[in-house]
């Protein structure tokens, strides 16, 4: 039972994992702020998917804290971008190229930013107010 509920898991991850991206481009010119949190979402996820492929305790920031349970019901940690990506080369022997998981990193801090923050791609340049 646990593999199938892994194997939808992983399933419904992918899926997400390419929802965001197609969301991302319909946003570019009409909300970039939200294009850009979108894309970066996509990235991280498509990170995390080839994580779990290999074992669901890949995506977890630390497998000793977590069950399965936990994992399935969404109440664990997973790993930072980088972590992901560490593992990705370190546990499964995908290397991510250093200029690729460069531009990864900028993409999430500008995503961080958007959220937790004011971003210049949240302003219109024109009247300087807030946009959507």
């Amino acid at each position: 039972m646990s593999k199938k509920k892994l194997n939808a898991a992983l399933r419904d991850l992918s899926e997400s994992a390419f929802d965001f991206p197609e969301r991302s481009v319909d946003e570019i010119v009409t909300h970039p702020k939200y294009s850009v949190i979108h894309f970066a979402t996509a990235v991280e996820l498509i990170l995390k998917a080839r994580l779990m492929r290999e074992h669901w305790t890949l995506v977890v920031e630390r497998a000793s804290d977590v069950t399965l349970d936990d994992f399935l019901t969404g109440k664990a940690k997973t790993v930072s971008q980088a972590d992901a990506i560490k593992r990705l080369k370190n546990a499964c022997g995908e290397n991510i190229p250093s200029d690729a998981a460069t531009q990864f990193g900028k993409i999430a801090a500008h995503r961080n930013r958007m959220i937790h923050f004011l971003h210049e791609a949240g302003r219109k340049e024109a009247d300087g107010t807030l946009t959507e």
